[in-house]
């Protein structure tokens, strides 16, 4: 192989990493996303269910985000965002 096609050859392997770098990337930062966002329903429950554990602002401000959409909109909004990481993540793995 001449030098011209083995930089070429070198070019493509680092293009195809770059790739999967920034695809690896994005399903981090979606999962990361999903996960604090079921953390933090986790913990909204967990406060409205046992509001003696907790302060009353962290009690106020977990009552505050569960009516802004109610309790079922709330939990299906954090369900979808969970979906979607798990979508991506899939869709992901099947491209490699």
């Amino acid at each position: 192989m001449d030098p011209s096609e083995e930089f070429d050859k070198i070019n493509l392997e680092n293009e195809v990493l770059r790739e999967q770098n920034f695809a690896m990337n994005a399903t981090i930062i979606k999962m990361t996303h999903a996960l604090n966002s079921a953390k933090t329903g986790l913990a909204d429950w967990l406060t409205t269910h046992a509001p003696e554990e907790c302060s009353e602002l962290r009690v106020r401000k977990a009552k505050e985000r569960i009516q802004e959409l109610g309790t079922i909109g709330y939990i299906a909004g954090i369900i979808r965002q969970i979906k979607l990481a798990l979508d991506f993540t899939d869709t992901t793995q099947r491209d490699k």
